[in-house]
């Protein structure tokens, strides 16, 4: 039986040049700020869902648990993870979103469905989208790392080249797969603050949603998400007023983030060797923070 189901009577065969943007929440989705920006995007855009992918056999339901709702004591609804597909039409061309949670096994069948949709459908471009935990101040606009089938997109997104070698997530596995098949591929992944679990990191989705507009030409008003952003320095740089290491180690941060964007900051005043280590830093602004549940 064919994996994907297709909703009946939708069909996204409306282009032969369209653009798939996709994302996957887990090990891919730092602060949520990945599936966040698709489904941001997707609500935006009012795209339609032409077909899910079934959950059995990609999924250990103990890891990514289907989610339940009782009313009064009457089970009403029970929904199954599962990664859904949609469809909008643009002024920029035709947009297919795919996001849902990472699976947990049959990788390689997994992306090949994704190819497979992605031909049905049309596409001759992927942008995914993913978030990395780093050693970044919440202070400054999250920074993009980039990799793509064609270095010139690099140029034109105007992010970092991403260097890396190591273990990978669906996003890395599909991209290679993509770009076997000669697909033009490109990823970006925002940088979300190690010390801080806020999700969905608004941060994150407006450097994204910059991203996908810059190389798509999307239309879409950044307004909210700016302000979002703003909320969030706010809040997390009130939460931590009263605690000194944690403020010095921002500045830290805060110095090598300017050092490597050439920003012009303010000294920090303190060196690495004045501080505690990064790691207890973080644990003391998680504990700090969850004592701020109230807030």
């Amino acid at each position: 039986m064919d994996p994907i189901r297709w909703v009946e009577g939708r069909s996204p065969l409306s282009s032969y040049d369209a653009t798939m943007i996709l994302a996957f929440g887990g090990w891919n989705d730092a602060g949520e700020a990945a599936t966040s920006t698709v489904v941001n995007l997707r609500e935006t855009l009012e795209a339609e869902t032409f077909a899910t992918v079934d959950p059995e056999g990609y999924y250990d339901y103990q890891q990514v648990r289907p989610q339940i709702t009782v009313e009064g004591g009457e089970v009403r609804y029970l929904v199954w993870p599962t990664v859904e597909l949609s469809h909008a039409g643009t002024p920029a061309g035709d947009l297919v979103f795919v996001v849902g949670p990472e699976p947990q096994y049959r990788w390689r069948d997994f992306c090949g469905q994704i190819v497979s949709v992605a031909h049905k459908t049309g596409c001759t471009r992927v942008i995914a989208l993913g978030a990395l935990l780093a050693d970044v101040p919440h202070t400054r606009p999250s920074r993009l790392r980039a990799t793509a089938s064609d270095p010139s997109l690099l140029h034109l997104s105007g992010v970092e080249g991403a260097d890396y070698e190591g273990p990978t997530g669906i996003v890395g596995a599909l991209m290679a797969e993509f770009q076997e098949m000669g697909i033009e591929s490109t990823s970006f992944w925002a940088t979300v603050p190690h010390y801080v679990s806020m999700a969905p990191n608004p941060q994150g989705m407006l450097a994204l949603t910059q991203a996908v507009r810059q190389v798509v030409g999307v239309p879409s008003d950044l307004g909210e998400l700016e302000a979002a952003a703003d909320s969030y320095v706010e809040r997390i740089s009130d939460a931590m007023e009263d605690n000194a290491e944690v403020q010095a180690y921002v500045r830290m941060l805060e110095g090598r983030h300017d050092a490597a964007t050439g920003a012009t900051g303010g000294p920090s005043g303190l060196s690495e060797d004045d501080l505690p280590t990064g790691e207890e830093l973080a644990d003391e602004l998680q504990r700090f923070l969850r004592s701020q549940t109230e807030d």
